[in-house]
């Protein structure tokens, strides 16, 4: 956990709310010698025209 009530750094006369988002399906790799992605059907992912955080922070606000 990462909130700050786990981390015990909450304040008792306010409230907030905690939010965690993971992206699954993008990672990086690293093989040891003579394997690739391509050994385990792996592509590289299409470039966004935004990043992660900006995909998340837009979705926050609407």
């Amino acid at each position: 956990m990462q909130d700050s009530y786990a981390n015990n750094t909450n304040v008792r006369t306010q409230s907030d709310v905690d939010i965690a988002v993971v992206e699954e399906d993008t990672f990086r790799t690293q093989y040891r010698s003579g394997v690739s992605d391509s050994n385990y059907g792996f592509v590289n992912a299409p470039s966004r025209s935004k990043t992660f955080k900006d995909e998340i922070e837009e979705a926050l606000k609407d």
